[in-house]
This record gives structure tokens, C-alpha cells and sequence, in this order.
């Protein structure tokens, strides 16, 4: 059988690739919190206030809003005890908020609008949101209360025409919502960590005629992935890392070990770290240790993994070697943070 030449030459180098392919190990690390060099123990959630009850931050809708958002961060610290929740009644008589609690938790709105879109029945949409700050048009009173439903002829103000609603018409009611928090320091009374948020939300559609769903149902899913987002900041977490491994189709020490290194269970991923270390250690073969290294770092043994890359970069310049160092480093970092 004849084969072809060039067919050969592609199948070696396709061959050489696939058996020099990276292999990835995977695993995770562990962070403390991000506000953990304040040492934040205890703290108080402060409920919500409008600083103008004549804004749009005052509307019902809203104050009801960033009091979900204030009980789910809240019951949030509680559950997860990474630290203790100061009653926020105390804190406001308290002559020393230092003496009470280590830090505060502090809201504003800065924006809050609610309308509807009716759907006509020529395919166009009218937008309805005149003072819905304050007070929803189409079904619901100042207290977020649903009304009955009378049918409306709406006074188009700018061209003097009706805009007419069938029973065919569909409507639905948008929110926008711009909010934002602060961590203040008790002891110093600065600001440890502040983030603005915005939300722009739209119910599902409905019928003219049916009762739509309060302003603060449809913000809930979004206020609670704030809420979330606002708890992060006291509590430890884990990151996704990946590093590779380097490989030696030469090195039949190297490529046993790769080979169960790939498997990415914990038995296997130990013999080969066990392989890599022999290798490095009898033959001075660096690249060994750094694979070595790898997988300690992957089973969170960083001290046995910076100990062996430290002499390691002593002895070569390679940059590969220096980067795994200071992400040994990085580790030690947070291991010392997360253990005091």
C-alpha cells in the first residue's frame, strides 16, 4: 500500500501535537473577606431613610423596595455568622458607635420611576409616566395597594388626541431604580467601600384590565443579587485557578507523570506530584519541580510548594519559574489572612 508523503508528514505532525498537548490542572482557592483588614466582627445594617420625602427616592414603592433589600441582607449576615448584627435602634442611641460596633451599613436612592407600556392595537406602545414617582397611573394607590380598574381614555398632552385602549391592549409595568451603599468605619467614621447600582426592569405583559405586579416584586430578583453582592464584602470566598503543566515527550519520568496528573483525582495527582519531586530531585530537572509545584498548590500545600520554587528561581532566571513563585507568595498572603 502506497501513502502518501505529505499525508505522512501531516500525520507525525498531528501526532506530536496531540501527545505534547497541555495538560490543565484545575482547583480552587480560598480569599478572605475583601474588607478583612478592618477586622469587621460586628456591624449594623441601617434601614433605609429618603433625605426629601418631596423626591422620588420618598415614593412608597421605593422606601418598600430598599426595605426588602435591607431584610435580605440582614438575614443574610445572620445565616452566614461570618460576623454579628448590631440592632439598629441601639446603634442610633449609642453615645460611641466605636464601642458598639466596628462598622455601619448606610442607603441611598437617587432615582426611582415606575410607568406602564400599553401595547395598542396599530403595534405601537404609549408610555404612561407622568408623576409615577409618587403614585402608579394605572392600578395601584400611594401605599403600593392595588385598585380597582376602571378603563382609561388617556389626554395625549401633545397632540391634543386620545389614546385608546381595547380589550385586546396589552400593558406592563417598567422600573428604573439607580441606589447606592456605603461601609463606614465606626471608629474612624470613613468610608470603607461604596458601589452605585441601577436596575431597569420590566414585569411580564398583562391583559388591560388585570392588575400588575408592585413595583418592588419586579426589582426583587435584582435587589437580591445586590444584596448578595453587598454581603461579599464580609464574607471569605473561593476563586476558580488553573495552572499548566510543562511537558517532556522525552522524559519518560515526566510523561508517567503527566499522564496521571491528567486524571485530576486526588490519588493520582499525589503520585505524580511524587514522580515530579524524585525527578527533580535526582536529575536537577527543573521543570519537574515546577510541575511539582504545580500540583501542591492544586492540594493547597503551599509552603512545601514555595519552599521547593524559591530555590528554584536561585538557580535560573526563567520567567515561568519566577511567575509561579509570586503566585506562591499570593497564596501564602491569604493563607495568613484567612488563619488570623
Amino acid at each position: 500500500m502506497v501513502i502518501d508523503k505529505k499525508f505522512a508528514i501531516l500525520f507525525v505532525i498531528l501526532t506530536g501535537l496531540f501527545c505534547s498537548c497541555t495538560t490543565t490542572i484545575k482547583y480552587k482557592v480560598s480569599r478572605p473577606a475583601k474588607l478583612s483588614t478592618y477586622g469587621i466582627q460586628t456591624i449594623a445594617v441601617l434601614p433605609y431613610e429618603p433625605k426629601s420625602e418631596k423626591s422620588t427616592s420618598a415614593s412608597p414603592q421605593a422606601v418598600y423596595s430598599m426595605e426588602k433589600l435591607y431584610n435580605r441582607i440582614c438575614t443574610t449576615i445572620v445565616n452566614e455568622n461570618y460576623c454579628s448584627l448590631v440592632d439598629p435602634t441601639a446603634f442610633k442611641e449609642a453615645e460611641s458607635k466605636a464601642e458598639l460596633c466596628d462598622a455601619y451599613i448606610t442607603f441611598s436612592v437617587s432615582q426611582f420611576y415606575v410607568y406602564e407600556n400599553f401595547y395598542l392595537d396599530d403595534g405601537s406602545i404609549y408610555q404612561w409616566s407622568s408623576d409615577l414617582s409618587k403614585k402608579s397611573f394605572y392600578n395601584i394607590d400611594d401605599y403600593g395597594r392595588a385598585l380597582p380598574v376602571p378603563l382609561y381614555v388617556i389626554e395625549n398632552s401633545t397632540t391634543n388626541s386620545a389614546v385608546q385602549f381595547s380589550s385586546d391592549t396589552n400593558v406592563s409595568r417598567h422600573v428604573d431604580m439607580m441606589f447606592s451603599y456605603n461601609v463606614i468605619d465606626s471608629s474612624t467614621n470613613k468610608v470603607i467601600a461604596m458601589e452605585d447600582f441601577v436596575i431597569s426592569a420590566d414585569s411580564d405583559e398583562y391583559k388591560f384590565g388585570s392588575v400588575l405586579p408592585e413595583a418592588s416584586s419586579i426589582i426583587e430578583n435584582q435587589l437580591n443579587i445586590y444584596a448578595s453582592k453587598i454581603v461579599s464584602n464580609f464574607q471569605p470566598y473561593t476563586e476558580d485557578k488553573a495552572n499548566s503543566l510543562i511537558s517532556d515527550s522525552k522524559n519518560e519520568n515526566m510523561k508517567e507523570a503527566k499522564r496521571l496528573a491528567a486524571k485530576g483525582n486526588e490519588e493520582n495527582i499525589r503520585a505524580a506530584k511524587k514522580i515530579y519531586f524524585n525527578e527533580y530531585s535526582l536529575n536537577k530537572n527543573l521543570d519537574a519541580a515546577y510541575n511539582f509545584s504545580v500540583l501542591c498548590l492544586s492540594l493547597n500545600e503551599i509552603n512545601e510548594a514555595f519552599w521547593v520554587m524559591k530555590t528554584v528561581c536561585s538557580e535560573s532566571d526563567n520567567y515561568k519559574y519566577k511567575e509561579l513563585l509570586g503566585q506562591l507568595e499570593k497564596e501564602l498572603y491569604y493563607q495568613n489572612a484567612l488563619n488570623q
